[in-house]
């Protein structure tokens, strides 16, 4: 068949496998299969040998893999999961580099490339004017190379989701229930589309393909039918697959924007990762002088009601006097080297919390402010941003929160210096105490206490020494609580509130009350905590985000969708969708309930017939379809080639057996790739090429289908697929051999191998819900040559294809055996190869002799 790459295969590799794989999926830029099984695994495999490169491990036990895609530059990978969690995985590490939640089950993932990158002139260059933050633990090793004094985590982070990304692109994510989810850079959540309040009785989505120009947004649903039907299972019921098309242009329209608008989005996300792992190490390091101070002070503390031992040291303090208890502590449960070990891990402590605070929160407020800050100027360019939620109250309100938490955290540096020297203070007075009981000889740096000190020894005994808890078992327990450090590390009111009637700033504010409002005055919040602080900002965060997903989805148009095919629950569809070059979105459906024929579907993905074509009133939609089946004639059966001698068909004007469809995916934008079961052996294959060309030249152009009705309704019921259903339900479980039994069948005396020219005119007429069905099916074996079918040796149940790559994955209808085939061979490199072979096995019996 002209058009068609030569459909010669040559088997690469063969593997057995320990779990049925339930997904495959070829890389489009290296020779890489990416496959999930049963067990929730996701496995990477190189070509040829499929060697494993490594394998990602479900997050919870009984999670299966309901969705898997490659972004179109294969170096990230996104896996959805039947629970709802969507990963980004790394090409070269497997490792996540990005997770999210969507709410609900994931039913199929998608990635999609803007045709036209975004000019340089265009793109973001303010973020190289951003002060680098410090490395994190989380992310970075301690060992960085020759004078690097650190990398930013933000970008560590994004150099996986948004290095290197010259176009916009979209991970479009299908629910459970009836949502698409648009993700740009599969980072930043865009937009919802809401398919239930336009779609009734709409359930999972099935299929989501977005236009190479991203006007279009094609989607497949499932939707419980109308009226039931009897199944074979009690558990199943009848569904139909249902197309509705999206009219994404306000995406397509400001691409260049949503491109800027993301990143930045993308970059306040990494932000405040980098902000929550501060705050966690923030408490840990805190946590870790609490719990010094509990192991030294317990022994003598457990036993005593609260604010008795602060009492114990304020009278050691002021007079001189401690009870012979208290005395007893000092001299035998406090050592020296215990008192300095306490020492150095409280100064170690502070120092790291002031770096934590210094280095990184406030480096994390002043880049929220230099990135919303951009973001205000974006707001103001209404002409540009406005359609895609950016508005100027929402981001000035995101300024504040980012403003009040950076002056938060000048005020936590405040703080910690001061508890620094208070406790540091206490230490000291508590060791000379120590060693005057002991009879140790006091050395003057230590006997010597001034007046302020005295004062930061009363401050921290009156305010942070000790309180007395319960624990979830009922039990009193006393704990340090050092409280003017640790009262900023919860979500509450500051107990001790920094002291501010010295600030002239704030007594300027309290004078002139009317500039307390000004955008350009950031709010003091003087009583609330660190945490409050961040949480505040946090919220308003994702106030700014999701008031661009509200807009943007508000302008996406939604048909009222079209039912394509009948099909039930439990079997399902087989879809596969394609946009050529010539800005058509093609599709074919295989259903499962019936698969001895296909469903080719063509839409036009330009702006004006988006529009028009979502917007429309009428009670009836226009489709480009066509219905095809393959028989056995010829080309079809390689038996009869080898052995020419052989008739394909016994009588003449008997009726042929339709080929059973296994899988049908597009090899390229110009070529469908379709898997049959073969005629004679059930465990054997048939692979066939078939131009896309052909499909749209036999298609009826403009077939109107009312809304209540289904593509299939019009479709007439062909001989040689009606007595392939009844050969399939008369043979009950018995292996079906559908050569001898449809021959066997009785049939109208006439011919039913239709040709495509009788389709057209069969097909001239507009149907009606009254009129006769006037869609016939294609007979595609006609259009078959030799050189479009190859023969495959292994009983196929899915196969995964990939026209750039040259390349065929075929998986065993059990599931577990995956075979690798190479297309395009050359007949020259098969005689080559076979060659080296020949004499590998001469060299081989030489030596043997």
């Amino acid at each position: 068949m002209s058009g068609v790459p030569a459909c010669q295969v040559k088997q690469v590799a063969e593997q057995h496998l320990s779990a049925g794989v339930t997904k495959c999926l070829w890389s489009p830029k290296m020779d890489l299969l990416l496959t999930a099984n049963t067990h929730g695994h996701v496995l990477l495999q190189r070509h040829r040998s499929l060697q494993r490169v490594w394998q990602l491990l479900p997050p919870a036990e009984y999670t299966s893999v309901t969705g898997l895609t490659w972004r179109p530059d294969s170096n990230l990978i996104a896996v959805g999961y039947q629970s709802g969690l969507v990963l980004l995985v790394s090409l070269e590490s497997g490792t996540e580099v990005h997770s999210f939640e969507v709410g609900e089950g994931v039913t199929s993932l998608s990635w999609h490339q803007y045709s036209e990158p975004v000019a340089a002139a265009q793109k973001d260059i303010w973020s190289e004017y951003m002060t680098p933050l410090p490395a994190s633990d989380k992310w970075f090793t301690e060992s960085h190379s020759e004078g690097c004094t650190g990398e930013d985590p933000m970008n560590w982070q994004n150099s996986h989701v948004l290095s290197n990304q010259d176009c916009l692109t979209l991970l479009v994510v299908g629910t459970v229930r009836a949502k698409v989810l648009l993700y740009a850079f599969g980072f930043v959540h865009c937009a919802t589309v809401d398919l239930a309040e336009t779609v009734p009785r709409a359930g999972a989505v099935m299929d989501a393909q977005c236009s190479n120009d991203m006007n279009l947004l094609n989607v497949i649903v499932k939707r419980a039918a109308q009226e039931p039907r009897v199944c074979d299972d009690d558990a199943d019921f009848a569904v139909e697959g249902v197309h509705v098309s999206c009219d994404i242009a306000v995406i397509s329209e400001h691409h260049r924007e949503l491109y800027l608008l993301s990143r930045k989005h993308a970059e306040i996300q990494s932000l405040k990762n980098y902000a929550t792992d501060a705050i966690n190490r923030l408490k840990e390091a805190w946590e870790g002088i609490l719990l010094e101070m509990d192991t030294k002070l317990d022994a003598y503390s457990g036993a005593k009601e609260e604010g008795e031992v602060a009492a114990d040291f304020i009278d050691l303090l002021v007079f001189g006097y401690a009870s012979p208890e208290f005395y007893m502590f000092l001299s035998n449960k406090l050592s020296e080297k215990g008192l300095k070990k306490l020492r150095q891990t409280v100064e170690l402590g502070y120092t790291n919390m002031h770096k934590l605070v210094v280095k990184q929160l406030e480096a994390v407020g002043q880049g929220l402010v230099f990135v919303i800050s951009q973001m205000l100027g974006m707001a103001r360019r209404m002409d540009r941003y406005r359609l895609l939620g950016v508005e100027e109250s929402v981001v000035s309100n995101s300024m504040k929160e980012a403003g009040a938490f950076l002056l938060k955290t000048a005020e936590l540096q405040q703080v910690i210096g001061a508890s620094m020297k208070e406790f540091l203070a206490f230490l000291k007075w508590l060791s000379a105490v120590h060693l005057r009981i002991n009879g140790s000889t006091v050395l003057q740096e230590l006997a010597k206490t001034t007046q302020q000190e005295t004062n930061h020894i009363l401050d921290f005994l009156h305010d942070t020494l000790e309180q007395v808890v319960v624990d979830k078992d009922g039990k009193r327990r006393r704990m340090f609580r050092l409280e003017g450090v640790s009262q900023y590390l919860v979500d509450d009111k500051l107990k001790l509130p920094l002291d501010s009637i010295s600030n002239p700033w704030l007594k300027f504010l309290q004078a002139h009350p009317e500039l307390q409002s000004h955008p350009l005055v950031l709010p003091p919040r003087r009583n609330d905590s660190l945490i409050q602080n961040y949480n505040s900002l946090a919220q308003q965060l994702i106030r700014m985000a999701d008031r661009s997903v509200e807009v943007i989805s508000g302008h996406i148009r939604v048909s009222q969708g079209a039912s394509l095919v009948d099909t039930t629950n439990l079997n399902g569809l087989i879809i596969s969708q394609r946009c050529d070059a010539n800005k058509k979105m093609n599709a074919v459906i295989v259903s499962k309930l019936s698969p001895y024929q296909f469903y080719f579907y063509e839409w036009s993905t330009e702006l004006n017939d988006v529009y028009n074509s979502v917007c429309d009133a009428s009670e009836r939609v226009s489709l480009t379809v066509g219905c095809f089946f393959f028989t056995r004639n010829r080309c079809l059966d390689l038996q009869a080639l080898s052995s020419p001698n052989v008739s394909v068909v016994s009588e003449e004007n008997s009726v042929q057996p339709a080929a059973r469809i296994i899988g049908a995916q597009f090899y390229s934008s110009d070529v469908l790739s379709v898997l049959t079961q073969d005629f004679s052996n059930v465990m054997r294959c048939l692979f066939i090429q078939i131009p896309v060309k052909v499909l749209s030249k036999y298609s009826f152009k403009n077939f109107p289908v009312p809304f209540n009705w289904k593509v299939s309704d019009f479709i007439s019921p062909h001989p040689s697929l009606q007595a392939t259903k009844t050969a399939e339900r008369t043979s009950n479980d018995q292996p079906l051999n559908l050569s001898r039994s449809l021959h066997d069948t009785s049939a109208s005396p006439q011919s039913f191998n239709r040709s495509p020219n009788s389709f057209i005119s069969h097909a001239t007429r507009v149907p009606s819900p009254s009129s006769a069905v006037h869609l016939s099916p294609i007979d595609l074996s006609e259009e078959i040559e030799s050189s479009d079918v190859c023969r495959l040796d292994v009983s196929g149940g899915l196969f995964a294809v990939s026209g750039g790559r040259k390349v065929a994955a075929v998986v065993a209808a059990h599931r577990r055996t995956i075979v690798l085939y190479e297309t395009e061979v050359d007949d020259d490199d098969d005689d080559d190869e076979d060659g080296e072979v020949e004499d590998e096995q001469r060299i081989q019996d030489e030596k043997k002799e």
